[in-house]
């Protein structure tokens, strides 16, 4: 807890300093997938970043798609959701309409040793129910709307996958947390959720499931994309 406290207040710091333009510019490295992260939103011409969701969103899964996706993910395996679990779900409402998914991605709860939280084929969101138990619900919106930034880059991240290209991945990853990032700021919410739940999932499986994944960011990683992106104004697209 104090490792996760900890982190929490060094992005608030990084975040307030950051955006009162009170800190040094901060130089990535060059080919870093910091770097290359931060380059592809530099690259957004749009009116706004809204607008820019708009121009590149991929079109609704079927409903028989959806079908076939459901029939790959193992039976057996759904939890019943209680109440608390209910009220949790209930809060990603605003993170699915904000990317126009409220009627279209379906949520199931699963039993599984780790937290985790994926988008299985743009159709289906798995939560298991230890990531559930563990994130309270700000903390868990924020996860959620990394996994919706997934959806933008889908091709080209189900592409880097097969060809077990890590740093294709990993800078993907960053992408999503930016578009995470950037969510959270036009819904109003907490930015710095976002790496205290990342940290929160890392901590739970490193102890309870001995895993970590090497195709995504590391936390220093994240840092540097949010100090360099924050003073670059990135996060302010639209306002």
């Amino acid at each position: 807890m104090l490792a996760r406290a900890t982190l929490i207040l060094s992005l608030m710091l990084l975040l307030m300093t950051s955006s009162s333009g009170q800190t040094r510019p901060t130089n990535l490295k060059p080919g870093s997938v910091e770097a290359k992260a931060l380059a592809f939103f530099e690259k957004i011409e749009d009116r706004s970043f809204d607008d820019y969701l708009r121009r590149v969103r991929l079109p609704k899964v079927s409903q028989t798609f959806k079908a076939e996706v459901h029939a790959r993910i193992a039976k057996g395996e759904d939890v019943r959701v209680s109440d608390g679990m209910k009220a949790k779900l209930a809060a990603l409402n605003p993170i699915l309409r904000y990317h126009e998914r409220g009627s279209v991605i379906e949520i199931r709860v699963i039993n599984a040793g780790e937290a985790f939280v994926g988008l299985q084929g743009r159709a289906i969101l798995l939560i298991s129910e230890a990531a559930l138990n563990l994130l309270p619900a700000e903390e868990l919106q924020a996860v959620v709307a990394h996994e919706l930034g997934h959806e933008y880059f889908w091709g080209e991240l189900m592409e880097a996958r097969q060809r077990n290209d890590r740093e294709t991945t990993r800078e993907i990853e960053l992408r999503c947390d930016g578009i995470a990032l950037i969510t959270l700021r036009r819904l109003k919410l907490d930015p710095t959720t976002l790496v205290s739940a990342i940290t929160a999932i890392k901590m739970f499986n490193a102890r309870e499931v001995s895993t970590d994944s090497l195709y995504h960011p590391q936390a220093g990683e994240l840092f540097r994309f949010i100090r360099q992106s924050q003073q670059l104004g990135m996060f302010l697209i639209g306002d």
